[in-house]
């Protein structure tokens, strides 16, 4: 089993996703203003698979995107 991720600075912590990212993240991704620079703008749906492929690509093979917490 692969380590959970967590990089942290004075500024900066990157994590693993986590269920309760999936709504926030679609909340960004559904909106045109915002999700035409990310590869979007996405439904709901499409937004709550991406964070799921995200999870499981870290899961599975330890490298992937890792959520921005601040």
């Amino acid at each position: 089993m692969i380590e959970p991720v967590f990089i942290e600075t004075g500024r900066l912590i990157l994590r693993a996703w986590t269920a309760a990212d999936r709504e926030p993240y679609a909340d960004i991704m559904v909106h045109p203003d915002v999700g035409q620079w990310l590869g979007g703008p996405f439904s709901r749906q499409q937004a709550f698979e991406r964070v799921d492929r995200f999870t499981a690509s870290l899961a599975e093979t330890g490298f992937g995107r890792l959520a921005i917490e601040r």
